[in-house]
């Protein structure tokens, strides 16, 4: 008999949180207000059956958001290098296999839209 444990109601909390914020702050840092209209329809990042999620996997899923919204911010501040790619594509597929909508590869983030509004953000405020 195997014992799986449910996430707790502020994991699950804190899981929207991030994603919400890299939906919300994030994104606009890369992309003009015209297309972020057109990824509203998407549901991007949407954790619609968060409480399906055993408590293991909201931790992978909201460290694999957490951990892309420091790629995305250090990807904004002009660094591109291997390592940010190997740790985007990584978290990107855990994403995937979390069966959550982030329909975005690396290449995406390399030119930043000169339109779009600067949103740089404090970090810290997310350690865990």
């Amino acid at each position: 008999m195997k014992m799986i444990k449910a996430a707790t109601e502020e994991q699950e909390k804190y899981a929207e949180h991030v994603a919400t914020h890299l939906r919300e702050h994030m994104l606009p840092m890369f992309f003009s207000h015209q297309y972020q209209r057109e990824l509203v329809n998407m549901d991007i990042l949407e954790l619609t059956n968060l409480r399906t999620y055993s408590m293991k996997e909201v931790m992978e899923l909201t460290c694999a958001i957490h951990t892309l919204s420091i790629v995305l911010e250090r990807m904004y501040r002009g660094e591109d290098t291997t390592h940010l790619r190997t740790i985007f594509k990584r978290n990107q597929q855990m994403l995937h296999g979390l069966q959550v909508n982030f329909p975005f590869d690396y290449v995406d983030f390399i030119l930043v839209n000169d339109t779009t509004l600067d949103c740089s953000i404090e970090l810290s405020s997310y350690v865990m």
